[in-house]
């Protein structure tokens, strides 16, 4: 009998049973970890047709990150600024390449809004590959990026706080911790490059002074889309006792 093979002898022919297979690459996802992604992200068909709505994305992270992971939503599933939905198979790539490759980093991150500030036409040549700053933002357009990107990681990192945890006129607040996070890597962002800020320059000293905190973002996505453990507060981030 050949594989995959189930005769029915004496009822009237035969019955191939087909294995389950993904049809969609799951790239460096588990089994299971595939099944909750999918779970999570309500997609009903594992097919390369498969799209995933930007609502079922958001809606798997807290009220103060959903406006701040829309953009990797549309980076990571190669979509254009404003999409409804993105398709299944490059969603997961994207997420394979973040969650379970460690590809995260600050030039990543900044990128993200970057090309989602772009006109489609121009956002291939904001992003310009490795090392290119054709068509880079403006000075007070990075600064945006980088307080935008420090919240979303600085939110990640202490998954346990929000916004709304604390009074907001208190020194101890979470807005107010968040914010001098903010001032201190813009700071250094503008203290290191003396001849002119670019998104190399700001994301290259980012890199070697904080390399830690795009990863919160990185596990932050696991725990939402994957259910794995939440990350751990960043003790270099801890407010001042």
């Amino acid at each position: 009998q050949a594989c995959g093979q189930s005769a029915a002898m004496g009822q009237g022919g035969s019955r191939t049973e087909v294995p389950e297979v993904h049809k969609v690459n799951r790239c460096s996802f588990s089994d299971d970890e595939y099944t909750m992604l999918r779970k999570s992200l309500n997609v009903a068909d594992d097919v390369p047709e498969a799209r995933v709505d930007l609502a079922s994305f958001v809606s798997c992270f807290p009220q103060h990150l959903r406006p701040l992971v829309q953009p990797l939503f549309f980076q990571l599933g190669k979509e254009e600024l404003g999409a409804g939905s993105a398709a299944w198979p490059l969603l997961v790539a994207g997420l394979s390449c973040v969650i379970k490759d460690g590809s995260m980093r600050w030039r990543k991150l900044l990128e993200a809004w970057t090309e989602s500030s772009a006109a489609p036409a121009q956002a291939q040549e904001v992003a310009g590959g490795p090392g290119a700053d054709a068509g880079q933002p403006t000075e007070q357009e990075l600064d945006l990026y980088l307080e935008l990107a420090t919240s979303l990681c600085f939110w990640c990192a202490f998954a346990d706080r929000s916004p709304a945890a604390s009074d907001e006129a208190s020194e101890e607040s979470e807005p107010r911790a968040r914010q001098r996070v903010v001032a201190a890597l813009g700071a250094g962002a503008v203290a290191a490059s003396q001849g002119g800020r670019s998104l190399s320059s700001v994301a290259s000293w980012l890199d070697s002074s904080v390399p830690m905190l795009p990863a919160a973002v990185r596990q932050r996505l696991g725990s939402a889309l994957l259910g794995q453990a939440a990350p751990d507060p960043f003790p270099a981030l801890e407010r001042d006792r």
